[in-house]
């Protein structure tokens, strides 16, 4: 009898405020659990139909589990350097193209000079669904290594590579310019984007090349690192960060 009670008691309180709370006495939706912050507040046993690692919400509004990944989202923990490069007029390029889906060491053509890795700034991400689109993004700063003033009459290109698997799938090209200050400063952003990955590991790298030089520039270009020849930057400040999203379609 009692039992009985208590059931319609709970149900007439459901009915009224619409509201249900677990640990709380002011629910804010339809059903709302308060955890209290040791101990995984829900457990959910016996879900059908389906099976599978992933909760999904079909559309009438039923929880269910399922081994279905469509639209399932990721995003990779942020990667940034500790060190950066130099990149010297000897090993410039000069004005070239680049070619998609090359390796480091064929990518330019013609030219003398030839792609650097940015040490650390790297990536991997193990793909497991084979219909895939991933952004990949990477910002860093550029400094001219040289205590003499950089005039406007100076001006040093480069490039920077995003390349998957050692095959190139996005570069940019810069041109940093003097401003009349010693250590001219300047930031560059790439954007990739690569779909339909094989179901496994892959790695993304960020390489670097120098281009061209006008007037005097003749000093190296320091690369997601501080010159060493002034201290208007740090490391902290100079450093580049590789980020990378996907969803699985």
């Amino acid at each position: 009898m009692g039992k009985i009670l208590f059931l319609l008691v709970f149900s007439i309180y459901t009915a009224a405020f619409a509201q249900v709370g677990i640990n709380t006495a002011n629910p804010q939706n339809m059903l709302h659990i308060v955890g209290n912050g040791t101990t995984d507040p829900l457990r959910i046993e016996g879900i059908k139909p389906g099976s599978g690692t992933y909760l999904l919400v079909d559309s009438n509004g039923v929880v269910k589990a399922s081994t279905d990944r469509s639209n399932l989202t990721f995003v990779l923990p942020s990667v940034s350097n500790s060190t950066g490069l130099l990149l010297s007029q000897a090993g410039q390029t000069g004005s070239t193209t680049y070619n998609e889906n090359s390796a480091p060491a064929s990518s330019i053509m013609p030219g003398n000079g030839s792609w650097t890795k940015i040490s650390g700034l790297q990536s991997t991400l193990n793909i497991i669904q084979p219909a895939n689109t991933i952004n990949i993004s990477v910002e860093g700063m550029v400094q001219y290594d040289s205590t003499a003033a950089m005039t406007n009459t100076m001006t040093v290109s480069y490039a920077i590579g995003i390349f998957l698997d050692g095959k190139l799938i996005a570069t940019r090209m810069f041109a940093i310019s003097g401003n009349g200050f010693s250590g001219t400063t300047d930031k560059w952003s790439v954007l990739g984007q690569s779909s339909n990955l094989s179901v496994g590991s892959h790695t993304i790298e960020i390489y670097a090349t120098r281009r061209n030089t006008t007037g005097s520039a003749t000093a190296d270009l320091a690369i997601a690192r501080p010159a060493s020849s002034v201290s208007s930057l740090n490391q902290f400040m100079a450093k580049a960060v590789l980020q990378i999203n996907g969803v699985y379609q």
